[in-house]
């Protein structure tokens, strides 16, 4: 018996040595990965680090900027504020942008044309939400990194090539999009085409019996001599291939056959698999084809924007 308990004893004792190895390496790996970060941290080049931005401008050497003005807290596009922007690209850039690190500091710079600044490749505005300014310039790259410095400063740097790859130059990665529905063909409901000169055609889907089944089956063509079946899988299929216009207006509709006189107006109804199957409407308007008929021009009811749909797609919902 007393054999038995010293035997136990020892591995107790074993496994409490054990224990406390396992949990000193892992306090000493916990501490070395602190200096770690802390030594990183110390080696870090802070150019700018601000809470927030309330101005954004960046300009290329060919002359094309891009400006945004923060407003009660969203970002806005200074050349036309109306039109929205994508929420986490602007939160994105502003973070970019307010929080800048050099990977080297050249302290005493030879001349500046050296490093590229005689002709400076981009400039960088920024405000910060104290109303301190900045102007930033980029020079010449270098490997991986670009040549760097506030205007009329002392220090060249040099910074991530990645800061320039956040100045967005295209509306399309910058702001907010339409999206047509997305459902499939057995949800559709009913399509109600009302065109310019008011006259109406309607497409609407029976629920299918088991005779109307088994005559479905039975046809090759069913959406051939099914106009409503046409519909439904053309309303299913349909989807905006680009933005053309991010604010249309009253004045530029006419030019994509949007304005009321010209435009065909698409209500259809169908069934939200999202939503338990309720019934909703979606309601928007066909203009004009463009000038190679490849595309129609397409506005959602109660958007700003104005939207490609493929000409074959349209020609499929609407009335031959």
């Amino acid at each position: 018996m007393k054999k038995k308990q010293k035997t136990f004893a020892i591995l107790t004792g074993v496994i409490v040595i054990l224990l406390l190895a396992f949990f000193g390496m892992k306090y000493v790996n916990y501490a070395n990965e602190e200096k770690e970060e802390q030594k990183k941290e110390e080696e870090k080049i802070q150019v700018l680090k601000a809470d927030s931005l309330n101005a954004m401008t960046y300009a290329d050497a060919e002359g094309n900027s891009m400006a945004f003005e923060k407003e009660e807290g969203v970002w806005k596009f200074s050349e036309d504020p109306v039109i929205e922007l994508q929420e986490d690209v602007m939160l994105d850039m502003e973070n970019a942008f307010s929080d800048i690190q050099a990977i080297k500091e050249i302290s005493s710079p030879d001349e500046l044309s050296d490093y590229g600044f005689d002709a400076v490749t981009y400039r960088l505005f920024v405000t910060e939400e104290d109303g301190t300014e900045h102007e930033y310039l980029f020079g010449n790259t270098t490997g991986e990194q670009i040549y760097f410095m506030e205007e009329n400063g002392e220090n060249v740097y040099t910074v991530s090539s990645e800061l320039t790859s956040q100045m967005l130059w295209n509306l399309a990665d910058i702001a907010e999009k339409d999206s047509f529905i997305q459902i499939i063909a057995d949800h559709f409901v009913k399509e109600v085409i009302t065109a310019p000169d008011g006259t109406q055609t309607v497409y609407e889907a029976v629920e299918e019996t088991e005779d109307s089944e088994d005559e479905t089956e039975q046809s090759d063509d069913a959406e051939e001599n099914n106009p409503v079946e046409k519909v439904a899988n053309g309303i299913a299929g349909m989807y905006f291939t680009d933005c053309v216009d991010y604010h249309v207006t009253d004045e530029t509709k006419a030019g994509y056959g949007l304005d009321e006189a010209s435009r065909t107006k698409v209500e259809v109804t169908y069934k939200d698999s999202q939503d338990g199957e309720k019934e909703k409407t979606v309601i928007f308007y066909v203009g004009k084809e463009d000038e190679d008929g490849s595309y129609y021009y397409v506005q959602l009811d109660g958007s700003i924007r104005v939207n490609r749909v493929l000409s074959d797609s349209i020609k499929t919902i609407l009335p031959e």
